[in-house]
């Protein structure tokens, strides 16, 4: 338990220092579960930006992610 725990809060860590228009995406599409077109509306951008983005997103959390020892 105390793993998960350390390991939740490297995740969090790392949303967190993700550049503003990529953790938005993140916690939109992700945590919030808003759809592509839900997520675009709230940003105010395309979807085809929204998809670009959580797609660049995610590859720097698994960079970051894994560099960080987990």
């Amino acid at each position: 338990m105390v793993q998960r725990r350390q390991e939740l809060d490297r995740l969090r860590g790392t949303v967190t220092a993700l550049p503003e228009k990529y953790r938005l995406v993140i916690e939109l599409r992700d945590l919030s579960e808003l759809s592509v077109g839900e997520t675009a509306r709230q940003l105010a951008v395309t979807a085809a930006t929204v998809k670009t983005r959580h797609h660049r997103a995610r590859k720097l959390l698994v960079r970051s992610f894994g560099r960080r020892g987990v």
